[in-house]
């Protein structure tokens, strides 16, 4: 089986509460992914990251620094991961196998898997968000929602809150919403330094 996962809110989440990290010391790993990911791997299963990363078009972060978080995560789940695709909403990024124009929900990203990986037992594409599940709909694939594929049985392996975009991890959500308020309170959470290495760091305001 193939299994295609999103990344940002189903396999990590940042100390910052921003939506993505934009530095590799920003990223943790959401409860339970580790363990999980390790046995489908040994038990012969394909995995594969399909994500959207806006970052790069709103000059957040570049290309580089996109790749240096998504390598340090295939490092902190053992190696799991023998594949990418990835959105960077930017016309300006040279073209590579990895890099798909249209992102989620269109099914570009995942079509482009499928074409590569050529699975014979079908694929899931496990997700955090409603474009996820739209595009795994549209590239007629199976869905599963990750809070319910990292969880067991009887029990979810984290605490979602639900709204307009789908289910996110419930701390990120509470660290989100103080972001939020931050820009409203006339804060820059992208100026250098406003969360250096996960941590406030009030030289960031203006």
């Amino acid at each position: 089986m193939l299994y295609i996962f999103d990344l940002d809110g189903t396999i990590r989440v940042t100390r910052s509460g921003r939506p993505c990290p934009n530095c590799m010391s920003d990223q943790v790993l959401l409860p339970g992914v580790k363990k999980k990911l390790i046995e489908l791997e040994e038990a012969g299963h394909k995995l594969v990251i399909a994500t959207n990363q806006g970052g790069v078009s709103h000059g957040y972060m570049t290309v580089l620094e996109v790749w240096q978080n998504i390598l340090q995560v295939n490092v902190l789940c053992d190696y799991v991961f023998s594949d990418c695709r990835v959105s960077y909403y930017s016309p300006s990024v040279p073209r590579s196998i990895n890099f798909v124009d249209d992102a989620k929900p269109k099914p570009d990203m995942l079509l482009s898997i499928m074409n590569c990986q050529r699975p014979e037992m079908g694929a899931v594409y496990v997700g955090n968000a409603k474009i996820d599940k739209q595009a795994a709909k549209a590239a007629d694939i199976s869905f599963c929602w990750a809070h319910e594929f990292f969880g067991t049985r009887d029990k979810f392996a984290w605490e979602v809150v639900e709204n307009e975009h789908g289910y996110h991890p419930k701390d990120w959500f509470a660290l989100n919403q103080e972001f939020m308020l931050d820009i409203d309170k006339g804060v820059n959470p992208h100026s250098p330094g406003y969360y250096c290495n996960g941590f406030y760091d009030p030289s960031g305001m203006e």
